[in-house]
């Protein structure tokens, strides 16, 4: 009898019935994709090009998505990209010329 490759054989200490049953996912794994993670004020605020100052400003007056947690008046905030994506999506493009120079001299 030849011996077997090492990939071939299962880990030391595995039995066959290990082997067999699926893996179960737990949370402290990859999210799967109907579960997506929540991120904090810093993270939302590099995907939005905004400072987490504002970004706070903006989920407590309620205008973009966010999900405070805590009871008490100072909150922790999180996001989630995909519900953020949708609202600035939903609000359309709303450009204001900002720019002190007069229109024509550009």
């Amino acid at each position: 009898m030849t011996p077997k490759a090492k990939s071939d054989m299962p880990p030391h200490g595995t039995s066959l019935q290990e082997l067999r049953t699926p893996k179960v996912s737990t949370a402290l794994e990859e999210p799967s994709e109907d579960h997506e993670p929540f991120v904090d004020v810093v993270r939302a605020a590099g995907f939005l090009s905004l400072s987490p100052r504002h970004v706070l400003t903006l989920a407590r007056s309620g205008v973009i998505p966010a999900h405070p947690l805590g009871n008490g008046q100072r909150k922790v905030w999180r996001f989630r990209l995909s519900e953020l994506a949708s609202a600035v999506r939903a609000r359309g493009v709303q450009f204001v010329r900002q720019s002190h120079v007069p229109k024509g001299e550009i």
